[in-house]
């Protein structure tokens, strides 16, 4: 679905980053917007540049 997709939005919180998963479910490349809780983790800016992803802060 979301290659398919005009535009792709994840919506994890802060217990979801940086953990190791089982499976993925969609790959970075599929992705154009994260939203979490918290600002992005500083050794993510790299991989957000290039992937040109929008990391959005929800309050």
């Amino acid at each position: 679905m979301a290659e398919a997709a005009g535009q792709t939005i994840v919506l994890a919180d802060d217990s979801k980053l940086n953990k190791e998963a089982f499976v993925e479910i969609v790959p970075l490349r599929s992705v154009h917007t994260i939203v979490s809780n918290v600002a992005a983790p500083r050794e993510w800016a790299q991989t957000l540049r290039a992937h040109r992803l929008q990391w959005t802060v929800a309050h």
